[in-house]
């Protein structure tokens, strides 16, 4: 056994077994036993929504203020649209396919769609935004063929509701405004009111339940659907539990721009805030110059517990730190956790965070 040195507060010790069998090969193991895994996501929520139903789940930014929901009232939600999506008699081979980016009611239809069996499926908005890319949304859409197609604001996604790939498939949009399709308003699903029905479609949810399906990028040739099960998301949720005990200590918070139709902004992200009871508060701006300063005036009002985050969008808050101790003294004030992926971290980005932080 390998026992490197202790971790900082917050983290369990790093420990690997090393096992070589006879021919060979090496097997590298945790001696961390996982604690009890869920055995869905909707565990999860009703968990919190009696635990603490107050507590902020979901929220996005509104004008000048924010749209925010506890997880009691997280849970009503979910339950009246799960009741509207079983209505309309989706299910594992009528999944439902999500155009549009991150949002309060994409997260709202997502969980309603894993709280009874019906696979979810978010695309990466540009497929849909750029006429270009319009070759993976038919391509996808055939694969699986959707038995609803979600997109928040049916005016800039109006050319991709509009594919012949989803004629016959009912469009659901929470702003109907310049489109020219026929859409039902996300509202309507909100009427939803079935709780025999829901009670007993949600007890068939189980760990081998599909609950989404994730696509590659397409870099070589068409894009993959990557199956997710519910025991997949709720044992590596088990997993960070494990490894991470400062996610026990109090409630996380994080303020969070990576996009859903990925592992890291969907099932590590926002199944963290979930399995922990945290609070995710959904940023409209992206590591960008054009939308980089909407980032800016989140962190000013909302910081978070953990930073996840790209190599490039800690090279931009670097940059805004420098300039602004106010900002500074604000994102670090409640800081436990600094992670990144998708890259190496410049040194020189790492050097400046840890700079700031102490």
């Amino acid at each position: 056994m390998t026992n490197h040195s202790a971790s900082p507060r917050g983290y369990v010790p790093h420990q690997v077994i090393r096992q070589e069998d006879p021919d060979g090969t090496i097997r590298l193991t945790s001696p961390h036993a996982l604690e009890e895994v869920a055995s869905s996501t909707g565990t999860w929520l009703h968990r919190w929504a009696q635990e603490a139903p107050e507590r902020i789940f979901l929220a996005e930014r509104s004008g000048e203020g924010w749209r925010e929901h506890g997880y009691a009232e997280v849970l009503d939600l979910t339950r009246s649209l799960a009741a509207s999506l079983l209505e309309r008699g989706l299910g594992p081979e009528r999944p439902v396919m999500i155009l549009s980016g991150n949002g309060v009611d994409h997260a709202l239809l997502s969980l309603a769609a894993q709280y009874v069996g019906v696979p979810v499926v978010p695309l990466a908005e540009q497929y849909s935004l750029i006429p270009e890319a319009h070759g993976n949304v038919r391509y996808i859409a055939d694969l699986i063929q959707p038995g609803l197609v979600f997109a928040a604001k049916a005016g800039p996604y109006d050319a991709a509701l509009g594919l012949e790939v989803f004629d016959g498939v009912e469009k659901i949009s929470v702003d109907l405004s310049g489109s020219g399709q026929t859409v039902t308003a996300f509202s309507e699903l909100l009427k939803g009111n079935a709780p025999a029905e829901v009670d007993a479609a949600h007890r068939q949810v189980g760990p081998q339940t599909l609950a989404k399906i994730l696509f590659t990028s397409g870099s070589t040739s068409h894009p993959k659907g990557v199956l997710t099960t519910q025991k997949m998301m709720c044992a590596n949720q088990a997993q960070l539990r494990r490894c991470l005990p400062l996610l026990q200590r109090r409630p996380p918070k994080i303020l969070d721009w990576l996009p859903w139709n990925h592992v890291f902004g969907s099932s590590h992200n926002f199944n963290m805030m979930l399995a922990n009871g945290g609070s995710l508060y959904i940023d409209e701006g992206k590591p960008t110059k054009a939308l980089f300063a909407a980032t800016l005036r989140n962190q000013r009002e909302h910081a978070g517990t953990l930073s996840f985050n790209v190599p490039v969008g800690f090279g931009l808050l670097v940059e805004a730190l420098k300039e602004d101790q106010v900002l500074r003294e604000k994102f670090f004030s409640e800081l436990e956790l600094i992670f990144y992926a998708g890259a190496s971290l410049p040194q020189d980005t790492w050097s400046a965070l840890e700079s700031f932080a102490l």
